[in-house]
């Protein structure tokens, strides 16, 4: 098993977190809260580390076509026309 980033919609990245949870496919998205501010107030608001990407851990090849067939999820980042594997160590849970 692998680790791979995914590359989504720009802010679907909660919508397609949810829905590779919903098909038992391991996801990692790293949140970090910030404090947005609005003209008539402000807010802490929780958004993702690094945008338009989630990081998923792979087991087989049809896992691959699931995570794709997510509404939001554009597509894996590659390498040499191959999805590119991300190293365990840095990807620390």
């Amino acid at each position: 098993m692998k680790w791979y980033a995914l590359y989504t919609k720009s802010r679907f990245e909660r919508r397609v977190f949810n829905g590779l949870r919903q098909q038992a496919i391991e996801a990692y998205l790293p949140m970090h809260k910030t404090l947005k501010q609005w003209s008539d107030r402000k807010k802490w608001v929780e958004e993702p580390l690094i945008k338009s990407y989630v990081f998923v851990r792979i087991k087989d090849e049809t896992e691959f076509f699931k995570a794709l067939n997510i509404s939001g999820a554009v597509n894996f980042v590659i390498f040499s026309g191959k999805p590119a594997p991300i190293p365990a160590k840095q990807i620390d849970l």
